[in-house]
């Protein structure tokens, strides 16, 4: 049972005051849960977020970065192999730390209630240490992984535990009243490759800070999985072959997995272009979790309540819908119908982008047109970006469920399983239009979608290649729940600790291969800004605890500290005046541009993208005769 209570507080950062109005939870035994901010961050705020200032202290590619549990100081970690405690509101280093670590350090964690004096760092080296704030030294080694530590995890109600993410495949949980730990510890907690009896990569790793049982952990494919740790238990690290691999059974019963509709089939193997979970996060309530799919998109869902959500399937009940049902139209109110009529114009222009956001726009304020919802479809199943399709697809069931007789929203509904290649649903759907919509049935876009699943079907049955999976692995795959809240704009091919994150109550954040970071609203889903936040990109983006401040990183030696500035000077000719483009902070002035070329990016040529992991600067070819003559240097890789 929860117990809330409602203040107010005033923070002061630089010459400004913020009122926030906060949200305290309580359990029932006392202890202290989260902190919800109702008025942390608000849309005001967001429009006019801007660079304040720039934290210089490392020599190399800033890699991680993280926030004491009371806001009031700031670690970073970097290629330089050195943690940097900041104090950001003076804006000033507080202890240099040289780790001892001999490779990139990519998390760096404050252990809970050591007043902000013990930090913890794992780096490329494969080991992990602990480091006294204070005196600027290592105090102790712990090599327990063989390879790369990618992530760090502590939990506010444990004093001695932390967690580690590890590309060997194990998270492991340490304690540190334990004197002796080494590679043979029992403090194996998960174990991929157990799981799915191949090398796997486990690449991050989050607790929930109101539900410590709660672990979420990403690996280098396209599942989020969640387990409950009270039901795991710790074991030996066994080599894949290994005569005494224990079996994975347990992992089935503690796990829930969470997928992009899209992405569950079994014939993902066949992408071009390798999914990794690059970072993810639980919402300071505890009650959502968002992920960054990396060579995809950005995605959140609920983990407490009841608004689970499974995989999309073909609801029988919207094809066997009587042609006697009455169709019901609504009229649409006049702001909508006018956002409409503009997103339509804009779709016949080809301005695909930009007609899915006012498609998006009208229908938060009619949520259940089915006219819109439909159009929509349209939309995206022109645009093809990554989960188009089935974003298309959820959209034509809703149509349906309000409109049986939309008839385009179930030829989108055909089109879009096409597209996805769920023959079945698709093949389903081509049936029923037939019989409910005989006069539709010999249009030439029918014949063409007719003729497209026929060759699916002869595509699939010589290509298909079934993934290889233990048991416990596929039913845990086959019952996973939804990654439906979908958040595009950014770009996630080259660095492997690209990080996405909730700001604010309303807010998501994320970086970007483009060295922007990106905004969006939670609710509809919509892009609200793009800010230059570093020359080549921006990894790690961490919100303070209480204030509306944002430390971001990436491959510049720098750490930038944003938060909202005053309002721009109003020039003589009464416009606001606008910062100089391409500058760090500028902000991004075509939005839908930016996302299409970062979409696509992401199908870029596998040859571009591995210069890009080296750090060159790409010039597109029409851009080539503003290029300069000189050739990049490379910069220092963030992964």
């Amino acid at each position: 049972m929860l117990c809330l209570y409602f203040c107010s507080i005033f923070v002061k950062f630089g010459d400004l005051y913020y009122n926030c109005n906060v949200m305290l939870y309580y359990c029932q035994d006392g202890y202290y849960l989260g902190l919800a901010r109702r008025q942390q961050v608000t849309a005001n705020f967001i429009n006019r977020l801007g660079l304040a200032h720039e934290l210089k202290g490392h020599s190399g590619c800033v890699n991680c970065l993280e926030w004491s549990r009371d806001g009031s100081l700031l670690a970073s970690g970097s290629d330089d192999c050195y943690a940097v405690v900041w104090d950001p509101h003076r804006c000033r280093s507080l202890a240099r730390i040289p780790t001892g670590h001999s490779g990139n350090i990519f998390s760096v964690n404050f252990l809970p209630h050591s007043s902000n004096t013990t930090l913890v760092s794992g780096a490329a080296d494969a080991r992990i240490i602990i480091s006294d704030v204070s005196r600027c030294q290592a105090l102790r080694s712990l090599q327990c992984h063989s390879q790369r530590v990618k992530r760090l995890a502590t939990a506010g109600d444990s004093a001695f535990l932390f967690w580690s993410a590890s590309e060997d495949g194990t998270v492991r949980q340490f304690d540190l009243r334990e004197k002796e730990v080494g590679p043979q510890s029992a403090n194996v907690l998960v174990d991929l490759g157990c799981l799915l009896q191949q090398n796997a990569e486990a690449k991050c790793l989050s607790v929930n800070p109101c539900r410590s049982e709660m672990l979420a952990v990403g690996a280098n494919d396209h599942c989020v999985r969640l387990f409950d740790r009270r039901k795991l238990s710790l074991t030996f690290y066994h080599f894949l072959g290994d005569a005494e691999f224990p079996a994975p059974n347990s992992y089935a019963e503690s796990g829930q997995y969470y997928i992009p509709g899209h992405l569950t089939r079994a014939y993902t193997n066949s992408r071009a272009r390798q999914l990794t979970v690059t970072y993810l996060t639980f919402s300071p309530d505890g009650r959502d979790l968002v992920a960054n799919l990396g060579g995809e998109q950005v995605y959140t869902t609920s983990v407490l309540g009841c608004s689970h959500q499974p995989v999309l399937q073909l609801w029988p009940e919207l094809l066997a819908a009587q042609r006697a049902c009455p169709a019901t139209e609504v009229e649409l109110p006049p702001s909508a119908a006018e956002l409409k009529s503009e997103a339509n114009r804009l779709l016949q222009d080809d301005q695909v982008a930009a007609s899915v956001r006012l498609y998006t726009k009208a229908l938060l304020l009619a949520p259940r047109s089915p006219l819109l919802l439909s159009n929509r479809a349209a939309a995206l199943l022109k645009r093809r970006w990554d989960g188009d399709a089935y974003a298309a697809a959820i959209d034509c069931q809703t149509a349906l469920s309000a409109d049986p007789h939309c008839y385009k929203a179930l030829y989108r509904l055909a089109r879009a399983f096409c597209d996805m290649g769920w023959q079945e649903e698709a093949q389903q759907c081509v049936n029923q239009f037939r019989q409910r919509f005989p006069q539709h049935a010999q249009s030439s876009s029918f014949k063409e979608l007719v003729s497209s699943l026929e060759k699916l079907e002869s595509g699939q049955a010589a290509h298909s290649q079934p993934l290889q999976l233990t048991e416990a692995e596929r039913q845990l795959r086959k019952n996973a729940l939804d990654l439906r809240e979908r958040f595009v704009g950014h770009c996630n091919t080259t660095t492997d600790i690209k990080e996405a994150n909730f700001f604010g109550q309303d807010f998501l954040t994320a970086g970007s291969d483009d060295g922007n970071f990106f905004i969006w609203d939670r609710r509809s889903g919509l892009l609200l800004r793009a800010l230059k936040g570093d020359e080549s990109i921006v990894n790690c983006l961490q919100p303070h605890p209480t204030t509306c401040l944002l430390a971001t990183s990436g491959i510049d030696p720098v750490v930038r500290l944003w938060s909202p500035q005053q309002q721009p000077d109003i020039g003589d000719g009464g416009e606001m005046e606008a910062e100089p483009a391409g500058q760090i902070a500028a902000p991004v002035p075509e939005l839908d541009d930016a996302v299409s070329r970062n979409q696509r990016l992401m199908h870029a040529d596998p040859l571009e993208q591995m210069l890009r992991s080296m750090g060159y600067r790409i010039v597109p070819a029409a851009s080539d005769s503003d290029a300069d003559e000189d050739e990049p240097e490379p910069r220092c890789r963030a992964s």
